[in-house]
Order: structure tokens, then sequence, then C-alpha cells
């Protein structure tokens, strides 16, 4: 389990011990990782906050390459089960071959 889980299940059970309610609980939790990356790296978004996202841009050799937030954000699952994750990953490339992303 990463530290952050770690810590979250510390947090609730110290909750749970104050009598506060479930649903205050996974409120909060649901916000804490709405914030935090996966253990993989990944970024999760609100899906129903897709129309108002930017889109990106990217200037390669003088050419404009447009991606619109359907295009950057990766949808998985279908229903109430669907997840929205960045599509974008970060790459730790050393010399000689980097720095790549």
């Amino acid at each position: 389990m990463c530290h952050a889980c770690e810590m979250a299940v510390v947090w609730m059970t110290n909750q749970l011990a104050k009598n506060q309610t479930q649903d205050l609980i996974f409120k909060y939790i649901n916000q804490l990782c709405d914030r935090i990356p996966s253990p993989m790296g990944e970024s999760s978004v609100d899906c129903s906050r897709l129309a108002s996202m930017p889109d990106v841009a990217f200037s390669i050799g003088g050419k404009q390459f447009v991606l619109t937030p359907e295009q950057y954000i990766l949808k998985i699952g279908e229903g109430d089960a669907t997840q929205c994750i960045s599509g974008f990953t970060a790459m730790d490339i050393p010399r000689p071959r980097g720095p790549l992303w």
C-alpha cells in the first residue's frame, strides 16, 4: 500500500473513533483522492468537467498540434464505473536518450 493510502487509513480510523459519519469521511477521502496521483502516476479528473477543460497545444517543428480534452483525457470503464485519467505521463529518461517527457 502506498504511503498516502496508509495515512488515509489511519486518518479514517481516527475519524471513526471520533464518531464522524461515514458520509463525511467518504467526502473527505474522495476529495483527497481527486488531488493525489495514483501510485502508477496517473492523475484522475472529474469526467463531468471535460467540457470546461482547455485545449492543449504543442508546437513541433513550427506546426501547431491541438488536443481537446476528449483527446488527452482517457475514459476507462463504462456507466457509473467510468474513470477519467490524464493521458499525459511524466517520464524521467536520463541522458543520453533524455530528458524526455
